[in-house]
């Protein structure tokens, strides 16, 4: 419960009823907050107008549910509330909410993983409808991207000695000015197996991750700009059986936390590719 002292500012809020509840969804002891103004107690609550919602309760008579809030400060977590407030006499406002963080992380993941597959099945309906390899990687390439919001994908394709690894023309770029760098540098930069990005993908045949490529010590194009435009990358393999013969590596211009859900889904993808090589292969033959 909180009483507004100032109708003209919201940051008068004081504090002067929790339950341990409160506490347990915030993680803040009820001693370091209770009989302290919202800006003493809560300070973010002010300028991102969580205070401003709760004075407005308290001096229309009006309740109001202010749905979902993220909220963090030195002391609080960053998390996700779902806020209800309704108005109390002498100009006090009761505010009910509850830490919905952890639900919130779990749907997301449900909708993340629901999304992942969906990406595979177009994948795999794209490979079963072509026998050409550079149309499916391109397909690939466009879909991952669209689906991921990564926006560079590029091919690059193993050697027949397959020991190392060519650069292809197969891209995509959401804009090719921005990474028109990235672009010439990668264009004209061979691999041998376990250099770089797709030599580790090549050298054991599983997808890999990299936070940030410009503080990677193996990621050689980082030598060659002293900035890439891109920091996030991941590559994974195309697959016959057991041999690498392409990898699909994909870049964002920040760095990224590892998505280890996305990589497993990456590796069905190259097998996916991996069925289309097949096909070239026996056509060819």
């Amino acid at each position: 419960v909180w009483k507004l002292e100032d109708p003209n500012d919201p940051g008068s809020l004081r504090l002067v009823a929790s339950n341990p509840a409160a506490s347990a969804a915030t993680g803040v002891k009820r001693d370091l907050v209770l009989g302290k103004t919202i800006a003493e107690g809560f300070p973010q609550a002010v300028p991102d107008g969580i205070a401003a919602g709760f004075a407005e309760v308290a001096t229309s008579g009006r309740p109001k549910d202010m749905g979902e809030i993220v909220y963090s400060d030195p002391r609080v977590r960053e998390g996700v509330f779902s806020v209800y407030a309704f108005p109390l006499p002498d100009n006090m406002v009761a505010v009910a909410f509850e830490n919905i963080t952890r639900e919130k992380w779990e749907r997301a993941a449900v909708e993340r993983k629901a999304s992942y597959i969906h990406l595979l099945q177009k994948v795999a309906i794209g490979a079963n409808e072509t026998d050409s390899a550079d149309l499916a990687f391109q397909a690939c390439l466009d879909d991952v991207c669209q689906h991921t919001s990564w926006p560079v994908g590029h091919v690059y394709r193993v050697d027949p000695d397959g020991k190392n690894l060519s650069p292809t023309t197969l891209w995509h770029l959401d804009d090719a000015e921005q990474f028109a760098t990235f672009q010439e540098i990668t264009e004209r930069t061979s691999f041998a197996n376990g250099e770089g990005l797709p030599g580790r993908v090549l050298a054991d045949g599983n997808p890999h991750w990299i936070i940030d490529v410009m503080q990677d010590t193996n990621f050689p194009r980082a030598q060659a700009a002293t900035d890439l435009g891109v920091k996030g990358a991941f590559g994974f393999p195309v697959l016959v059986k057991r041999e690498v013969v392409a990898v699909l590596e994909f870049f964002a211009p920040e760095s990224k936390v590892p998505d280890h859900l996305l990589l497993d889904v990456m590796e069905q993808v190259g097998i996916q590719l991996g069925r289309v090589v097949e096909r070239e292969r026996a056509k060819i033959a």
